[in-house]
C-alpha cells in the first residue's frame, strides 16, 4: 500500500535561538568617496567579517506550525541534524498549501502559492549556465519548462512575490558543500527575497554542520533548530505509519503496539528512534524482521536490504539476475563516485546516465562475464529495478540520477570505503581516505559510518592516528581532530569496547573546551559552545555514563568555579540519564546550604528534568522559604517549580503557605500563585483557595489578578467556581485588574461570549487606565473577536487625551490584527501632532514608509509635513524618505520636492533626500532633469548634493542629447571634484553614451597624480559600464601598488572579487599574505579573501603560520586570526 506524506507526517517541535553577536557576517557594498581618503571604518564596512558567536538565548520547544502567527518576521531558518526531517517538513508544508488551493478554488487568489527550491538542483543549474546574471527567478521558469513542459505567463512569479502571497521554501543550503559557493547562494537567496513583498513566508533549511560560514542574519531570519521526536511524537508516528500501511485497523493497532514495545525494550533503539529518518527505517525493518538492530549502521543495512531485496521477496518477485550482494556493490560504487565528484570542497549529488555507464560497465562486465554492449543493457535494467522497486537511486531530473536521500548516499559510500579496506586486507586504504577527507564537512558522516563498518580494533587504531594528526600545528589550539573522534565516540563508545580509551578522550575534550574557552574570552567561547552542542548528540549509553560521572564530579568539586559547576549540573540534565544515584548526588548539592544558591537551584532543576519532579520541587521550595536567600534567587526557584509539573500535595501546601503569608514580598507571592496555576489538573480545591484570595479586597490587585488567571489555567469547570468568577468579573466595585483576571479565567473555562461581554465593558470604561484598556482589547482579539478589538483600539488611538506612546502602541496592534489602512491613519495623526515627542513622530513616519501604502493622500500629507519649516530637520527628512519608499508617481509632488532641493535655506540632508526621491520616482520628465542638471552645474552647491543630482539624472534615464552634453562638460572639467566627474561620466554611460563615458573615466583612472581612492572609484565605474576586463586590470594595478594605502588595496581587492575574477587575484593575494613586511591585519585580510575564493587550503596554511607566529595567542589581532581559522577549519 502506498503511503502519502500527510497520512504519516508528525509536526515537529523546534527551539528558537537568537545569537547576540559582536557583529554579523556582512559584505556591505557601496560607493567609495572619490574625493576623500579611505578611513578604517569605510574599509571595515567593505570587509567580509567573521561571526563571533556570542550569547545564545534559547526558548522552549514549540510545534513549528505555531510559530507563523508570531511577530511580523516571515523569514525562518530551520537547522537540523542529518535525518531530522528538514526536507520532509518543507514537502509537507508545500503539499498542505497545494491542498488548500485545490480545495478552495474560489479563494485561490487569497491563498499562498508554495514554491519549493531544492538548493542542490539550483546550484547544479547555476554551474551549467554561461550566464553571469543567472538567478533564482530564471531557475524557477527554467524548471517549469524542463520538468513540466510548462511555459508560464510573463511575470507570473514576480506578481505573486509582489503580492506577498508566496510560501518560498529553500531546502538544503548545506548540500552546497563548497563554502564560498554556499555564501554566494546565501546572498542570492537574500537578494531575491528582499526584492519583493516582506509578507511572503520564506523558510530555508540546512544541516547544522554545513551552516556556520554561510549563515543568514539573525535579525532578518528567525532561527530554529529541529528537536528530536519525544515519546509522544514517536508513538504518533508509529500509529500513523501502520494505519497508512495496513487496511485492517485492528491489525494496524496490534502492529503499532508491537513496535512501540520493541522500541521501549531496547534503550539504544529508543535513542535512535528520536530521529525521524531512523524511526522511519525502524518501522520499515519492523514489518519484515523479527529483531530490530541496535546500531545505526545496522539499521541502514537492514533498511537497504528491505528496500533492495526483502520487499520483492514478500511480493513474490524473484530476481535471480541481480543478487543482493551485486545490488549493494553497484550502489556503493555509484555512491562513492558521487561523493567524490568535487568542485573545491563540493561533492556531487547527481550524475547523468552516460556517467553511470562509465562507472558501472567494467563492474558489470566482470560480474556477469559479458561484453560492453550487453553490460550496457544490463545497467539500464538495473537502474530500472533500483528506481521502480527499491526507490533508492532515482531520476532527479531528465537523465540525472541521484540517491533519494543524502543519508543513503553517505551510507553506501561508507560501505565502499570500508569494503575496499577489508577486501584488500589493507588498513592503509582507510587511513588514506581519512587523511584525504577528514577536513571536509561533506565527508564527516560518511567517514563516521565507514569507521564503524571496520572491526573495532582497526577503528581504534585509526582514531588514535587521528588524535595525533596535526599537519599544521593547530590541534593544541582547536582540537578539531579530537572533535571528530568525539563525534564517533558519541555513537560508538560502547562498540569500541575500550572504556579507558573513551574516558580519556572525554576528559581531555572537556578540559580543553573549558580551559581554552576561558583563556580566550569569557563572553565569546567557541570551544565550550561546541562542547555544549556535542552533548545532545551522545546516544551511546556507555559514553553517556562516563560523561554523566564526569559532570557530576565537576559539579561536586568545590575547587571549580561556580559557572563550570552549574554548567556541568545542567549538562547532566541534557544527557537524560535517569539514574537514582545521580539524582541523589545532585540533591546533596541542592540541600547543602553552604553551596552557592544558583548552583543549588540548577541542581534541583536538573533533578526535575530527570523525572523526579516532587523531589526537585521540595528542594527548590527549601530555597524559596529560606529568608537568608536573596529575593531574585527565591523567585527564580519558584519559576522552576512552576515549570516542573509536580504532583506532591505537600508542595502545594508549601506554595499556599508562601502565597498566603502577607509578610512575604509580593513578587514571591505572585510567583506562587502562578506556579499553582500551572498544575492544569482541574483541582477544584486549589481553585477555591485561589478564589478566596481573589475575593479578599485587602490583597494587592496584581496578586488577586494572578490568582484569577491561575484559576482559569487550572481548568476546573465547576459551576460554583465559574459563578464566583462571573460575579467578581461583573462587580463594578472590584478593580479593573481583578475583573480582567476573572474574565480571563471565565474565557479559559469555556465561556468566551460572557468573557468578551465583560472585557468590552472594561475596555470602554474611561475610568480604567490606558494600559489596562489596551490589554482588554487585545484579549478580545485573542478570543477571536478581531473586529470588536479593532473598534476599541481605534477609539483609544484617536483619543487625543491619551499619551502619544500609548496611541502608537494601539496603532501597532491594529496593524498586527490586519487593519493596516486604519493603523496608517492613526500614525499620520500622531506624526502631524506637534505636541508629540519628535522621536515618536519620526518613528510614526518611518513606519508609514515601510507600510507599502500607496494612497495619494498619505503621500500628500507627508510632503506637507516635510514642507513645514517649523518641524525638525530629522522629521522632515524622514517624511521625504517615506515618500520615496511609498513610490512617487505624481508630477505635482515631484515639483514640491524639487522646490525643496533648490531651496538653499533647507538643510543639506533634506535637500539630498529630496533629490534621491525625485531620481527614484516614476515621473520621467525633461523639465525635471534640466532642473537637476542646473543644480549639478552650480559650483556654489555642496559636493554631495551635486553628486546626488547627477545620480538622479542617470536613474531617470531620459536620453536627451543636451542633457548628455551638459554632463560631459562637467565630467571633462578638471576643476571639478573627482567624485562628481566620475558620477557624471557614469551617468553619460548609463544614458547610452558608453564610449565617451569610458574615455573620461579612463583618463581619471590612469592619472597617477590622482589619489588612489578616486582612481579605484573610476576603475570600478568602468567595470559597471561593461568593460570588466579593463576595470580589473586597473584595480589590479592599484592592488599590487605597495605605495597605495592599505585601505585602497583592500577596496580594490573586494571590487575585483565582486567583478567575478578569481585566477588573477589568487597569486597577488598569496604574495601579499606571505609578505612579512605587511601588517598582520592586511595579511589576514588577504588570507580570508583566498578562503572566500575557494583556496581554503592555502588560506589555512597562511593563517596558521601567522597565528603560530603571534607571541600572545590571546591579544586582539591573534583572536581575529584565530576566529578566521576556526571558521575555515571547523567541520
Amino acid at each position: 500500500k502506498d503511503i502519502s506524506l500527510p497520512s504519516v507526517f508528525v509536526m515537529q517541535r523546534v527551539v528558537e535561538s537568537v545569537t547576540v553577536s559582536d557583529y554579523e557576517r556582512m559584505m556591505q557594498e557601496g560607493e567609495a568617496s572619490g574625493d576623500e581618503a579611505f578611513t578604517s571604518d569605510e574599509i571595515e564596512l567593505r570587509k567580509m567579517m567573521t561571526v563571533d558567536a556570542g550569547i545564545e538565548e534559547k526558548k522552549e520547544p514549540v510545534k513549528f506550525d505555531t510559530v507563523f502567527p508570531e511577530g511580523d518576521n516571515r523569514r525562518f531558518m530551520v537547522l537540523g541534524k542529518p535525518g531530522s526531517g528538514k526536507s520532509t517538513l518543507l514537502k509537507y508544508l508545500m503539499l498542505e498549501a497545494v491542498q488548500k488551493m485545490l480545495g478552495n478554488p474560489r479563494d485561490i487568489r487569497s491563498l499562498s502559492l508554495p514554491i519549493l527550491v531544492e538548493i542542490r538542483k539550483f546550484e547544479n543549474a547555476l554551474s551549467k549556465t554561461n550566464r553571469t546574471d543567472y538567478n533564482i527567478l530564471d531557475y524557477l521558469y527554467d524548471s517549469m519548462r524542463k520538468n513540466y513542459s510548462l511555459t508560464l505567463p510573463k511575470k507570473f512569479f514576480e506578481k505573486y512575490m509582489d503580492s506577498g502571497r508566496v510560501l518560498l521554501l529553500f531546502d538544503g543550503l548545506d548540500e552546497v558543500a563548497a563554502e564560498s559557493r554556499r555564501v554566494e547562494i546565501r546572498q542570492m537567496i537574500s537578494s531575491f527575497v528582499t526584492g519583493y513583498n516582506p509578507d511572503n513566508t520564506v523558510i530555508v533549511t540546512s544541516r547544522i554542520a554545513g551552516y556556520s560560514r554561510a549563515q543568514f542574519s539573525t535579525t532578518d531570519y528567525r532561527h530554529f533548530t529541529l528537536e528530536d521526536f519525544n515519546e509522544e511524537e514517536v508513538e504518533e508516528f508509529i500509529h500513523k505509519w501502520y494505519q497508512s500501511r495496513l487496511h485492517n485497523p485492528a491489525e494496524a493497532g496490534e502492529k503499532a503496539g508491537d513496535l512501540k514495545e520493541a522500541i521501549e525494550k531496547k534503550p539504544r533503539i529508543k535513542e535512535l528512534a528520536k530521529s525521524p529518518l531512523l524511526l522511519t527505517i525502524i518501522a520499515i525493518i519492523h514489518r519484515y524482521e523479527a529483531q530490530l538492530p541496535e546500531d545505526r549502521l545496522e539499521l541502514y543495512h537492514k533498511a537497504t536490504e528491505a528496500l533492495l531485496y526483502t520487499w520483492d521477496i514478500g511480493k513474490g518477485i524473484i530476481d535471480e539476475k541481480f543478487k543482493l550482494s551485486h545490488r549493494r556493490r553497484f550502489l556503493e560504487k555509484v555512491a562513492f563516485h558521487l561523493q567524490s565528484i568535487e568542485k573545491g570542497d563540493e561533492a556531487g549529488v547527481v550524475m547523468d546516465r552516460d556517467e553511470l555507464y562509465r562507472i558501472l560497465l567494467s563492474e558489470f562486465c566482470q560480474v556477469f562475464d559479458c561484453e560492453n554492449w550487453e553490460a550496457r543493457e544490463m545497467v539500464d535494467e538495473f537502474l530500472e529495478v533500483i528506481r521502480t522497486r527499491a526507490g533508492l537511486l532515482v531520476e532527479q531530473a531528465s537523465e540525472q540520477y541521484g540517491f533519494v536521500h543524502k543519508t543513503f548516499q553517505e551510507y553506501f559510500a561508507a560501505m565502499w570505503m570500508a569494503n575496499e579496506s577489508k577486501d584488500n586486507y589493507n588498513l592503509k586504504i582507510m587511513i588514506d581516505y581519512v587523511d584525504q577527507f577528514i577536513d571536509n564537512a561533506f565527508w564527516q558522516e560518511t567517514l563516521l559510518l565507514a569507521l564503524r563498518a571496520l572491526p573495532a580494533r582497526q577503528t581504534q587504531k585509526i582514531l588514535e592516528l587521528i588524535l595525533n594528526r596535526d599537519p599544521i600545528g593547530l590541534e593544541p589550539y582547536f582540537f578539531h581532530n579530537h572533535y571528530f573522534v568525539m563525534k564517533f565516540i558519541a555513537e560508538q563508545g560502547q562498540w569500541l569496547n575500550n572504556p579507558v580509551f573513551v574516558e580519556k578522550q572525554v576528559n581531555d575534550f572537556i578540559d580543553f573546551s573549558w580551559n581554552e574557552g576561558r583563556s580566550r574570552s569569557t563572553r565569546v567561547n567557541k570551544t565550550w559552545k561546541r562542547f555544549q552542542y556535542w552533548i545532545p548528540t551522545v546516544n551511546d549509553l556507555s559514553t553517556r555514563s562516563i560523561l554523566n560521572e564526569k559532570f557530576l564530579f565537576l559539579a561536586e568539586d568545590p575547587k571549580q568555579v561556580g559557572s563550570l559547576r552549574a554548567s556541568c549540573a545542567k549538562a547532566v540534565g541534557k544527557l537524560e540519564v535517569k539514574d537514582k544515584v545521580a539524582v541523589d548526588r545532585l540533591l546533596l548539592i541542592a540541600e547543602d546550604e553552604k553551596q552557592d544558591g544558583d548552583l543549588r537551584r540548577s541542581c534541583a532543576a536538573v533533578v526535575g528534568d530527570l523525572g523526579f519532579e516532587d523531589k526537585a520541587a521540595h528542594m527548590l521550595l527549601n530555597i524559596a522559604e529560606d529568608d537568608t536567600q536573596p529575593e531574585y534567587l527565591k523567585c527564580s526557584c519558584l519559576s522552576v517549580v512552576e515549570e516542573l509539573g509536580f504532583k506532591d500535595k505537600n508542595a502545594i501546601e508549601r506554595l499556599f503557605k508562601l502565597l498566603e503569608d502577607e509578610n512575604q514580598p509580593i513578587e514571591i507571592r505572585r510567583r506562587c500563585a502562578t506556579a499553582l496555576g500551572k498544575r492544569m489538573d482541574k483541582d477544584e480545591a486549589i481553585a477555591k483557595r485561589l478564589i478566596h484570595i481573589v475575593e479578599d479586597d485587602n490583597q494587592s490587585d496584581d496578586l488577586r489578578s494572578d490568582c484569577a488567571f491561575s484559576v482559569g489555567k487550572l481548568g476546573a469547570k465547576n459551576k460554583s467556581v465559574v459563578d464566583h468568577l462571573l460575579r467578581m468579573a461583573k462587580d463594578e466595585r472590584k478593580t479593573g485588574g481583578v475583573r480582567r483576571g476573572c474574565t480571563f479565567a471565565v474565557g479559559k473555562l469555556g465561556y468566551k461570549n460572557k468573557a468578551v461581554e465583560i472585557l468590552l465593558q472594561l475596555a470602554n470604561d474611561a475610568n480604567q487606565g490606558e494600559d489596562f484598556r489596551l490589554d482588554c482589547a487585545l484579549n478580545i482579539g485573542k478570543l477571536g473577536f478581531k473586529d470588536k478589538a479593532v473598534e476599541i483600539l481605534l477609539q483609544l488611538a484617536n483619543d487625543a487625551n491619551q499619551s502619544g506612546d500609548f496611541r502608537l502602541d494601539c496603532a501597532s496592534n491594529i496593524e498586527k490584527l490586519g487593519f493596516m489602512d486604519k493603523a496608517v491613519e492613526i500614525l499620520l495623526h500622531l506624526a502631524e501632532d506637534a505636541n508629540q515627542r519628535d522621536k515618536l513622530r519620526r518613528y510614526c513616519v518611518q513606519t508609514i514608509g515601510n507600510s507599502r501604502n500607496e494612497y495619494k493622500k498619505v503621500v500628500n500629507r507627508l510632503i506637507q509635513l516635510a514642507k513645514d519649516e517649523g518641524q525638525t530637520r530629522g522629521l522632515r527628512l524622514d517624511c521625504v524618505k517615506a515618500v520615496e519608499k511609498l513610490g512617487l508617481k505624481d508630477k505635482a509632488l515631484v515639483e514640491i520636492l524639487l522646490n525643496f532641493a533648490e531651496d538653499v535655506r533647507q538643510g543639506g540632508g533634506l535637500r539630498r533626500e529630496c533629490v534621491e526621491a525625485v531620481g527614484n520616482s516614476r515621473v520621467k520628465n525633461l523639465a525635471v532633469v534640466n532642473r537637476l542638471i542646473k543644480l549639478a552645474e552650480d559650483c556654489k552647491q555642496g559636493a554631495k548634493l551635486r553628486r546626488c543630482c547627477v545620480l538622479a539624472v542617470g536613474n531617470l534615464g531620459i536620453k536627451d542629447i543636451v542633457v548628455v552634453d551638459r554632463l560631459i562638460r562637467i565630467a571633462e572639467d578638471e576643476k571639478q571634484s573627482g567624485g562628481l566627474r566620475c558620477d557624471c561620466a557614469f551617468a553619460v554611460g548609463h544614458l547610452g553614451f558608453k564610449d565617451k563615458a569610458i574615455e573620461i573615466l579612463l583618463h581619471i583612472a590612469e592619472d597617477e597624480k590622482v589619489g588612489g581612492g578616486l582612481r579605484s572609484y573610476a576603475s570600478l565605474s568602468i567595470g559597471n559600464l561593461g568593460l570588466k576586463d579593463k576595470a580589473i586590470e586597473l584595480l589590479f594595478g592599484l592592488f599590487e601598488d605597495k605605495n597605495q594605502k592599505e585601505g585602497i588595496q583592500r577596496y580594490c581587492a573586494l571590487n575585483i572579487f565582486n567583478l567575478g575574477v578569481k585566477e588573477k587575484m589568487v597569486g597577488a593575494l598569496i604574495a601579499l599574505a606571505e609578505d612579512e613586511k605587511q601588517s598582520d591585519g592586511l595579511r589576514r585580510f588577504c588570507a580570508e579573501a583566498l578562503g572566500n575564493l575557494g583556496e581554503k587550503d592555502k588560506a589555512v596554511d597562511i593563517l596558521s603560520k601567522l597565528y603560530l607566529a603571534q607571541k600572545d595567542k590571546y591579544e586582539d589581532e591573534a583572536r581575529l586570526i584565530y576566529n578566521s581559522l576556526w571558521e575555515m577549519t571547523e567541520v
